[in-house]
């Protein structure tokens, strides 16, 4: 028999990506569930006709999230059960022809390396959406080469069950996660907790939305006392993401990493991902990530891990990526160190662990 609930009832945990280390379980509520529609209606003009395809596994928030929307729209959903590899990703898309694919940006990245890309049932999909992390442009231009469709950008968090950001069809800046959709609230705090309002300058994205969830349940919490809610990130109505944005003049919302990612040197800050995009085109390096460390006289320099598209071809690629950086940037933003990985670590929905990076280092040292 059916069981009533009330909105705010708890629904469902989902468990958090541990980008920074451990994860936690999020707990959402009844009518979290039902923003999930918002979004695909708002933002990617879905209807009921449409056949969705999130490529992850149900245990991140991006694909449980598509699923809810999918389902309450009356849309046909696509599911596969194996782990998402090119190969698997790509059979799937040619046997069930999906109109929205929902992916993340390092599988489209080994989708064109692998050749799918271009094939006719990825060009017969109507819409494709990214999340999960930040899309790099050289990725998105590349893929709309190949099937004829551009990515949509977008950004959420295990926190909120729908879409902060997004790009859209009509209104796109390659790089950014777009502009924040109806009925999310968002601005950034400077390092003073001061509200930053002009465009240009960095900061912590807080957002106020109706679908934040109710907080985190950890191993020691009751199971029938409230779900946890940090005065470090729950403030108020508002939620600080951890994520460091800044506004173009046109309204559209860059992300410059994780705050604890962001890289201080000589007393002024820079973006992993200012030194990472200068990269993309050079043929020797397959991707990058840069992080702080320590220098022999104990001042904070940054180091760039890379890793190149074969091992034959490390020094080339580090050669190449030193030339490439030094003609771009200016010398503050330069690495001091370079560093050679066979990959790089990620989690399991494929973001960067950047923390276990910075443990290499202290390792080594």
């Amino acid at each position: 028999m059916p069981c009533v609930r009330r909105p705010d009832d708890p629904a469902y945990w989902v468990i958090t990506s541990g980008t920074t280390g451990q994860p936690k379980a999020v707990e959402h509520r009844h009518d979290n569930v039902c923003a999930c529609t918002d979004y695909l209606v708002r933002g990617l003009a879905a209807t009921s006709a449409d056949r969705f395809f999130p490529t992850s596994r149900l245990n991140f928030a991006y694909a449980l999230g598509a699923m809810f929307g999918a389902l309450r729209l009356g849309a046909t959903l696509i599911l596969h059960e194996s782990w998402p590899t090119p190969a698997s990703v790509a059979a799937t898309v040619e046997l069930n022809r999906p109109s929205i694919v929902l992916s993340v940006p390092t599988l489209f990245q080994r989708l064109c390396e692998f050749g799918f890309s271009s094939t006719l049932s990825f060009r017969a999909v109507r819409c494709y959406v990214s999340a999960g992390e930040r899309l790099p442009p050289q990725i998105g231009a590349e893929w709309e080469k190949a099937t004829g469709r551009p990515i949509i950008d977008a950004m959420s968090c295990s926190e909120l069950v729908h879409k902060v950001f997004s790009n859209t069809l009509a209104a796109r800046h390659a790089g950014s996660s777009g502009r924040p959709v109806p009925g999310v609230e968002v601005r950034l705090i400077d390092k003073d907790e001061s509200e930053i309002t002009q465009w240009g300058r960095s900061g912590q994205l807080e957002v106020r939305a109706p679908f934040l969830c109710a907080g985190y349940r950890l191993a020691d919490t009751p199971p029938r006392a409230a779900a946890h809610r940090p005065t470090a990130r729950f403030r108020g109505e508002w939620f600080a993401t951890g994520d460091e944005y800044l506004r173009d003049e046109d309204g559209f919302y860059h992300h410059c990493g994780r705050s604890d990612d962001m890289l201080k040197v000589s007393g002024l800050w820079v973006s992993p991902s200012e030194i990472e995009d200068v990269l993309v085109g050079i043929p020797t390096v397959r991707e990058a990530a840069a992080v702080l460390g320590e220098g022999a006289a104990g001042l904070s320099e940054i180091v760039l891990y890379i890793v190149a598209t074969s091992s034959a071809e490390g020094e080339a690629a580090i050669a190449a990526a030193r030339a490439q950086l030094t003609r771009h940037l200016p010398a503050f933003k330069l690495p001091r160190q370079y560093a050679l990985a066979a990959e790089l670590p990620r989690t399991a929905t494929g973001k960067i662990q950047r923390y276990k990076l910075r443990a290499e280092l202290q390792r080594l040292a």
